[in-house]
């Protein structure tokens, strides 16, 4: 049962801040702070945001990319024609957040926020090179999406600050992108262990850039730059995408009670190849 607590609906981003600046906790969808709140975390007061149009904004641009605010839910971004033309693994992880019910309300300001290892949507922010936007009493400051989390549902966030929005810069012609989750169940779990893939091939099948990430296997989702140059350079092969399984096993380091650890860092080498064949598929198809 729920403790007593204050509840404030804030309609503009100064009044965001003002609020998280005098002790109250941010939120929008709820999905998070509310278990917590049911496990027994106790906070002054909440401040919900779901009311900011500002925050509600989902546009893509030919020139700037994709802008995505705090607000917009999972659902939102999964049905949104730009994501899925151009940022598929961010289709990939939002869909396999939680419920359908979690992804209609949830929101993908929370998740980054909520700052968990196994968080979905931020893999792929990590794919895509994405940064986030952040306003508190000081201003506005942009943070890439790798630098924003720093340990264990610990972000870079200062206590008057909020997210206003992810960017996403535009995508190359001939990538392809990809992001698995291995789970016991087939929904409403949190991650074993995921990876995330992107390749960005020019006329002749070279491999000029990449992009390998991991999450739910260390303290925060990871990019791993030794598997990203196994890759590239030379002609994606079952030689290179080996060696990069192989980089990205030797750079997990899970901590988990839910399996033993040694079978996460196993899964690492199976997963890895299944998500580059994934990645290359896509742009294969798209080429």
């Amino acid at each position: 049962m729920l403790k007593p607590f204050k509840l404030i609906s804030v309609c503009n981003l100064e009044e965001a801040v003002s609020g998280a600046a005098n002790g109250l906790k941010i939120f929008a969808g709820g999905t998070d702070i509310l278990v917590m709140m049911h496990k027994g975390a106790e906070y002054s007061g909440l401040a919900d945001i779901s009311r900011i149009e500002e925050l509600k904004q989902i546009t893509f641009d030919e020139k700037d990319g994709l802008k995505i605010g705090a607000c917009v839910t999972h659902s939102e971004i999964i049905s949104n024609e730009f994501v899925q033309k151009y940022y598929p693994a961010l289709v990939d992880g939002c869909s396999k957040i939680g419920s359908v019910q979690v992804r209609n309300k949830g929101t993908i300001g929370g998740n980054i926020c909520n700052a968990s290892p196994a968080a979905d949507s931020a893999g792929p922010l990590l794919l895509y090179d994405a940064t986030v936007e952040i306003i508190g009493k000081d201003g506005r400051r942009e943070v890439p999406a790798e630098e924003f989390f720093t340990g264990v549902k610990r972000t870079v966030l200062k206590q008057d600050e909020l997210v206003v929005c992810i960017k996403l810069p535009r995508i190359t012609e001939r990538e392809g992108s990809a992001y698995l989750k291995l789970m016991k169940r087939g929904a409403m779990e949190i991650g074993i262990m995921s990876s995330g893939i992107r390749v960005i091939c020019d006329e002749n099948g070279i491999c000029r850039d990449a992009r390998v990430t991991l999450s739910a296997v260390a303290v925060t989702p990871i990019r791993v730059r030794s598997a990203e140059e196994a890759l590239k350079g030379g002609k994606i092969t079952d030689e290179s995408i080996l060696q990069a399984a192989e980089f990205a096993y030797e750079t997990a380091q899970p901590k988990t009670w839910r399996n033993s650890e040694e079978w996460s860092k196993d899964m690492v080498k199976t997963y890895i190849p299944r998500t580059v064949d994934l990645a290359v598929e896509r742009m294969k198809r798209e080429c």
